[in-house]
């Protein structure tokens, strides 16, 4: 197995994990878009930037790449979603990561620390 198509694998078992963490509920509190042009929501932001930790500093061109490919449900019905030709200029993240609003931020990271607190077992 190639180093890229490991990274990929493991890129995509991220995304499930951190996107499993977060109730259903809770989608459309971070799914906020500021415009109709908006591509980066709330949501997806975040778990742009989590993921990219969490991938020991993977690109942005990855983690976009994966999650057009495997995800596509976490962006608003888009054309450059939808053919697949979502740019990977850290620009854009950047301006949608000086949107975040800190209430937003606290509780995505409450929602996910508790389930990683939960799942781990009690020593």
């Amino acid at each position: 197995m190639s180093t890229n198509s490991m990274e990929r694998d493991d890129l995509r078992s991220a995304f499930n994990l951190v996107f499993e963490r977060i109730p259903h509920d809770d989608i459309a509190v971070f799914s906020l878009r500021h415009s109709p042009a908006t591509v980066y929501s709330t949501l997806t932001t975040l778990l742009m930037l989590t993921l990219q930790r969490l991938g020991d500093g993977l690109s942005l061109e990855s983690v976009v790449r994966e999650a057009v490919a495997e995800h596509p449900d976490l962006f608003p019905d888009n054309k450059r979603i939808r053919e697949g030709k979502l740019s990977t200029n850290p620009r854009a993240l950047n301006k949608a990561r000086q949107r975040l609003d800190v209430k937003a931020v606290e509780h995505y990271c409450d929602i996910v620390a508790k389930s990683i607190i939960e799942r781990c077992p009690v020593v």
